[in-house]
């Protein structure tokens, strides 16, 4: 699997993109698009295919627990922050019936020396990123979720 030609990140840094005017669909009004991009279950699966068209090191796998791989096959997975935070645990954890297992995650996150792109969505059609290694995000919520206080959007977004 050959990567294309790779140019660093800068991990705790936040990328700002204002999107307004840019997305479209069919006869929808842009504010009805803006509400349902604002739902991370919609908004990731387009964020997903957008992170290697931004960032040339990354390439789209879908990977099980992992969203993209990078430099020699390092992985990444996307979570997107909304205005209910932002839970980083893998989407077979998450969800009606499911269970979170911190102690797994952390597993998960050791194992597969993963890291994260945070997407925060939360005022869509501008969109935040930021660049965290897991082992920083599993030390500071060991309970896999970012809560939607305040305190932490402004620490990782400055908003």
């Amino acid at each position: 699997m050959k990567l294309r030609e790779l140019s660093p990140i800068e991990y705790d840094t936040v990328y700002t993109y204002d999107l307004t005017g840019k997305v479209r669909f069919w006869d929808l009004e842009e504010e009805d698009l803006y509400e349902l991009f604002r739902d991370g279950r919609t908004s990731s699966r387009f964020l997903e295919r957008q992170v290697p068209k931004m960032f040339a090191q990354f390439e789209y796998v879908d990977g099980k627990g992992y969203d993209w791989i990078r430099e020699q096959l390092k992985k990444v997975e996307g979570k997107c922050y909304t205005k209910g935070g932002c839970n980083f645990a893998p989407s077979a954890m998450v969800g009606s019936g499911r269970k979170v297992v911190p102690s797994e995650v952390k597993e998960h996150i050791e194992e597969c020396d993963l890291d994260y792109i945070i997407m925060d969505i939360v005022e869509f059609p501008t969109v935040h990123f930021r660049f965290i290694k897991g082992k920083d995000l599993i030390e500071t919520h060991p309970n896999c979720k970012i809560t939607n206080a305040k305190k932490w959007r402004k620490k990782y977004f400055g908003v």
